[in-house]
């Protein structure tokens, strides 16, 4: 059961310095983007974002995006696509990203029936590295977004382990997201120690304290809670990540009440 379900104020987060660049991951105003995408994208600006992370164009083709973007003074590094896209329209996703001007291209999926397995892994490995492949000649950098149930466990390692042994780190990069890491049982800073430069991108998103652990991959809107207000060691991972290599960071908040918490961080 998650115990924090409502909004933190600002007298109940503890202050973070941090001094790295942050964009805002789109999907924290999903519901207020598809009311009024400009006002929204001003928003997002006015609060002091100059980049963002999307996983949608909102009804629009990537040029409409693109020239609203600049309008509102926006750039866009990172895009993510579905596994079945970048499986069967490669280039267009190539198309896409080059309009918006990103330079990332995430996927956030590996599909599987039932439980999460090895072969699941190698297909996804085999996938990635073709992918990252076709991509790095492009011009672009391919990059997979983890959701906890990569963290099943074989007799020597996690399934994750396995996938970062069998990608290519010319081709394959990672964008972690610190709740689903710990959503899935794994600690963030050992993860990023563990494996210096194969993390560009993090989210920076935290977990409600008390969320119990599981390898579903899913989870109520509502774990997600301002940062610092929730389980998260942020000084250990923020520092951790710096060292480690990461390049881009994202505010990302699945909370309902995603943009009173955003104010709060």
């Amino acid at each position: 059961k998650v115990k924090h379900w409502k909004p933190k104020t600002a007298s109940s987060v503890h202050p973070i310095p941090f001094k790295e660049p942050v964009g805002m991951e789109l999907w924290t105003y999903r519901r207020e983007l598809k009311r009024d995408l400009l006002g929204t994208l001003a928003t997002i600006r006015k609060l002091g974002f100059t980049d963002v992370e999307t996983a949608s164009f909102y009804d629009r083709s990537a040029v409409e995006f693109r020239t609203i973007l600049d309008k509102e003074g926006l750039t866009c590094s990172s895009i993510i696509a579905s596994y079945d896209r970048l499986d069967h329209d490669m280039d267009g996703v190539i198309k896409d990203a080059k309009v918006v001007g990103a330079h990332y291209v995430i996927t956030s999926e590996i599909p599987h029936h039932g439980e999460f397995n090895i072969d699941d892994v190698k297909k996804a490995a085999a996938d990635f590295n073709n992918w990252g492949r076709t991509l790095k000649h492009a011009g672009l950098q391919f990059g997979y977004h983890p959701h906890g149930f990569e963290f099943g466990h074989t007799p020597k390692e996690t399934l994750f382990d396995v996938l970062v042994a069998q990608t290519d780190a010319a081709l394959v990069t990672f964008e972690m997201d610190a709740f689903w890491f710990a959503h899935g049982g794994a600690d963030p800073a050992t993860f990023l120690e563990r494996y210096p430069n194969r993390f560009q991108l993090l989210h920076l998103k935290d977990i409600a304290k008390g969320f119990r652990q599981n390898l579903t991959g899913r989870a109520p809107d509502e774990a997600s809670v301002a940062l610092g207000a929730g389980e998260l060691n942020w000084p250990t991972i923020f520092r951790t990540a710096k060292i480690a290599g990461v390049k881009r960071y994202y505010i990302e908040d699945e909370s309902p009440y995603a943009p009173k918490q955003v104010l709060v961080t």
